[in-house]
């Protein structure tokens, strides 16, 4: 993106990207991945669903890695500047314990969430606008924490858990690194870097929002994508900071890879 662009003509411009690609370009690779997943025949311990769910998220890896590629060509940023230098072991093994707080923070703030969603169902229950003993239903949601959760289980998340399932542990979890990996790379390595000329609290702020708003996509109802949005939004906030001071992404991509493990498995 030119220099010479304003923040917001570039934000605007990176929004229209998030949609075009995270929407739609998905879109037609999981519709691909599933018909393909329907002519696999040789796979018959695992669904067919299964199957298109792994299918989903390899097609989704090596479409990130091809993502990476041509926006790093077309914003003319190298990869030293996206963070893709040399790093220490100790930032590798601090990425990982950055990973598991981040995972307690986002798990504690959806845990008060649900909580407040429970206590208010409760309240319009006693009020008589619920029927006292109620179960779930879309309007009023999820009546138990263990009903929200199997909620969270939903969306795209299904194919990381499709993932985890079918291939042997290494397998997956080297898909699952490409991905992440490219994430950080595409937020905290590019767009946070198109917008580091406007300062810091708009850099990390518009590429935490675009972060955010990507986890929306593919989800059943917005309970459903509660999880991943206050994830990307306390994983966007603390590596987007990280990542302005000290511009190293490897240890970001563990963090974000750790975090995910403790989502999903």
């Amino acid at each position: 993106m030119s220099a010479a662009l304003p923040w917001l003509g570039k934000f605007l411009l990176a929004a229209a990207f998030v949609v075009l690609y995270y929407r739609y370009c998905k879109q037609w690779l999981f519709a691909g991945a599933q018909r393909l997943a329907q002519r696999v025949n040789f796979v018959s311990r695992y669904d067919r669903s299964e199957v298109g769910g792994v299918l989903e998220l390899m097609a989704a890896a090596v479409s990130h890695l091809a993502v990476v590629v041509i926006l790093l060509g077309v914003t003319g940023i190298s990869l030293a500047e996206a963070g893709l230098g040399s790093v220490s072991p100790t930032l590798i093994v601090l990425g990982a314990l950055l990973g598991i707080g981040e995972m307690a923070l986002a798990s504690f703030l959806c845990r008060l969430l649900i909580e407040a969603s429970l206590r208010w169902n409760r309240r319009r229950a006693l009020s008589g606008s619920r029927p006292s003993g109620a179960t779930d239903s879309p309007r009023s949601g999820p009546a138990t924490v263990k009903s929200w959760l199997a909620v969270g289980r939903g969306g795209w998340l299904r194919h990381h858990f499709a993932t985890l399932q079918v291939l042997p542990l290494p397998a997956a979890v080297c898909v699952v690194s490409l991905q992440v990996g490219c994430e950080e790379v595409v937020f905290r390595g590019i767009l946070l870097n198109t917008f580091r000329p406007a300062g810091p609290v708009v850099a990390i702020l518009a590429s935490t929002v675009l972060f955010v708003g990507m986890q929306v996509f593919f989800m059943s109802s917005w309970r459903a994508a509660m999880f991943p949005v206050v994830g990307a939004l306390v994983m966007g906030v603390v590596h987007g900071l990280l990542a302005w001071q000290v511009p190293e992404l490897l240890p970001l991509v563990v963090a974000h890879l750790v975090f995910f493990l403790f989502a999903v498995i």
